[in-house]
């Protein structure tokens, strides 16, 4: 989607050996420098045409990889208050005064995103056996762009890189499910997080239910 989050769910592991956290940007600055670009004529790449019609910048690139955020050990979450509409729109004055082509700028950009990726899995998956048996579900808008998917393939080269839908899971639903189980267990009383994902000291029930104090009233 517009941010990339990862979770790790190790084979026949238990819920405390879990991990899931914000890796980095993925289709927001995309997204936002293909808006800021065109001036709003077009909102996205379409299949990372025009990215893959360009050319990464390396000192670009190598100023991607080394964000600080990227460094940060999970817990940890990010989002648009970090890389967003703000950052699309410097990165497009840079190019124009660096007269960097938008397709450059585009492959660089996806090129920073799925090298983020590849290394928080290999940072995860080490010492672990993964082999042909790994495999990476993608799900939200990455999963149309075939240019971010051949992207992630090669940075993952020993695991199965694939759409949700292959799991019988909707790309595009994927993070509605989620919230639906995270309120079916709000309404059960069952923890609906994880300490080691979100940060806090033990697991708890998220969230609040509006209602209940009408339903009391005569």
């Amino acid at each position: 989607g517009g941010i990339a989050n990862l979770t790790w769910l190790p084979a026949g592991g238990a819920a405390e050996l879990v991990i899931a956290f914000d890796v980095g940007p993925a289709n927001t600055l995309l997204d936002g420098v293909v808006s800021v670009a065109t001036e709003g004529r077009e909102r996205f790449d379409r299949d990372g045409r025009l990215a893959r019609s360009g050319t990464p910048v390396s000192g670009w690139l190598d100023e991607l990889l080394s964000d600080p955020y990227l460094e940060r050990p999970p817990p940890k979450s990010t989002g648009r208050e970090r890389y967003g509409l703000a950052q699309a729109r410097e990165w497009v004055a840079r190019a124009e005064r660096e007269k960097v082509g938008l397709e450059d700028l585009l492959a660089t950009l996806i090129e920073a995103a799925t090298s983020a990726v590849g290394t928080a899995w290999r940072n995860l998956a080490e010492g672990e056996t993964t082999g042909t048996k790994a495999r990476l579900y993608v799900g939200g808008g990455g999963v149309r762009n075939g240019f971010m998917m051949e992207l992630l393939a090669s940075a993952l080269d020993d695991v199965v890189v694939e759409s949700m839908d292959a799991a019988g899971v909707p790309a595009d639903a994927a993070e509605a499910m989620a919230f639906s189980l995270m309120g079916r267990n709000t309404l059960c009383g069952i923890p609906n997080q994880l300490p080691q994902c979100t940060g806090v000291s033990d697991a708890r029930v998220l969230g609040v239910i509006h209602g209940r104090e009408f339903a009391d009233r005569d």
